[in-house]
């Protein structure tokens, strides 16, 4: 189903920008 597919790729994305958006606070504490 490319729908299901869709949604697990969502939420595939949100795992990966969760870290990113995680380290981009850490950076800006540093900075």
């Amino acid at each position: 189903d490319p729908e299901e597919k869709k949604e697990v790729t969502e939420e595939e994305k949100t795992k990966e920008e969760k870290p990113e958006a995680k380290g981009v606070k850490e950076e800006v504490k540093l900075a």
